[in-house]
């Protein structure tokens, strides 16, 4: 597994892609990014062949977007649990019906099924990978500090249902917060960062829960 941060390392696509030769590439973006994730799976289709399959927040709530010949699947919601049986089925080499995974349909409407995310699709038991993304620590920082940042998710989704905003989608309408205990497990994987952000959407969906 590699991850490319394109914001950190953004001319780095062709040369990963040359040098790892991906089977199966997963690319992630918010909604202001999503013609620009169209562009990447078009360039790793392109220099790669490899299976795309798209996430994060503008999938979840517009999967028919993403219903491109550059876009073999759209997986919503949390999608940890959801990708990885992808990969597993992809490399069985088996068609797969997995629950929030969408096998785009270019030219016909796209077969799309909602789902409530759970807290299983949190993966508890699994902490961050947070090795994978040590080369891009110099390029998270708070730049008028000069500190160093680390990311921590506490809880995803939002209990609310306002009209301007899209985050229900990142959960399928759930609100999700971590036990306490995970929190503390990963704030302390970055011990040695001086400032961690929580990037939750809604870290106090749960009042007893944030006090």
């Amino acid at each position: 597994m590699y991850i490319l941060d394109l914001k950190a390392e953004p001319e780095g696509l062709d040369e990963t892609l040359a040098r790892f030769r991906p089977q199966l590439a997963g690319i992630t973006g918010v909604t202001c990014e999503a013609n620009t994730m169209l562009r990447l799976a078009s360039r790793v289709k392109e220099i790669s062949g490899a299976t795309v399959a798209v996430g994060g927040i503008h999938a979840s709530n517009d999967p028919a977007f993403f219903n491109r010949e550059s876009v073999d699947y759209v997986v919503t919601g949390l999608g940890k649990q959801r990708f990885a049986a992808l990969a597993a089925a992809l490399e069985q080499g088996g068609a797969t019906t997995i629950p929030g995974v969408q096998r785009t349909t270019p030219g016909q409407t796209l077969a799309y099924h909602p789902r409530r995310d759970t807290i299983d699709d949190m993966v508890l038991e699994r902490p961050p990978a947070y090795a994978l993304t040590r080369r891009y620590r110099s390029h998270y920082v708070l730049e008028k500090l000069g500190l160093t940042m680390g990311f921590v998710a506490s809880a995803y989704g939002c209990p609310h249902r306002c009209s301007f905003c899209s985050i229900q989608g990142q959960s399928g309408g759930a609100y999700l917060a971590k036990p306490i205990e995970a929190v503390l497990r990963d704030i302390a994987l970055l011990e040695d960062i001086p400032v961690i952000r929580l990037v939750d959407a809604n870290t106090f969906g749960d009042i007893a829960r944030a006090r």
